[in-house]
């Protein structure tokens, strides 16, 4: 049996859940690192990853929608 479209979204939209929680896991660990220029570098990766997982999410809810 071949996955459908559907499957395919459903498995992106829980890689993105998955980037989510690493990402907030990340901002976690930024915590202990020493030195403010590398906290600030990634806590703007974050950030920048952050956005990146809300327009792919935009994307699939607009792919679910066209598959009604």
């Amino acid at each position: 049996m071949t996955k459908s479209q559907l499957d395919d979204i459903k498995e992106l939209e829980e890689s993105m859940r998955s980037l989510t929680r690493q990402n907030a896991a990340m901002r976690e660990a930024v915590k202990n690192t020493e030195g403010p220029a590398v906290r600030k570098a990634l806590l703007d990766a974050a950030d920048e990853c952050d956005v990146a997982v809300r327009k792919i999410e935009a994307g699939l809810r607009g792919m679910r929608k066209n598959l009604r």
